[in-house]
């Protein structure tokens, strides 16, 4: 069974985290393995070890997968906070139904 998991670090200590998360690209043995059973015709072990090797592969996505959305995440979060907070200036008498604000000849008409 399969669960999503989720704990709180600091904002300047992801890229840390994530590194922790990055896995291991430890496959390279099965491909090495994968070759010399097909060059020697061993295909039940190659289909072995190619099964093995596609779980190891799945397993390393889906952590990717995770550590792409976290920084994502960071990188828009570093972004937005990089960005001068935007100041509008409105003008009341443009916009009165913004604050529920009636102008005095509205006020006279009913």
């Amino acid at each position: 069974m399969e669960v999503k998991m989720q704990y709180v670090v600091d904002l300047e200590d992801i890229p840390t985290e994530a590194l922790i998360l990055l896995p291991p690209s430890d496959w390279d043995e099965e491909y090495l393995v994968i070759r010399r059973c097909l060059e020697e015709g061993n295909i039940p072990k190659a289909l072995q070890t190619i099964d093995k090797a596609r779980r190891q592969i799945y397993q390393i996505d889906r952590r990717l997968v995770d550590i792409q959305s976290i920084l994502g995440g960071y990188l828009e979060v570093k972004t937005q906070a990089s960005k001068p907070a935007r100041q509008q200036d409105i003008n009341l008498e443009d916009a009165p139904e913004l604050f529920g604000i009636m102008h005095p000849s509205e006020e006279e008409s009913k």
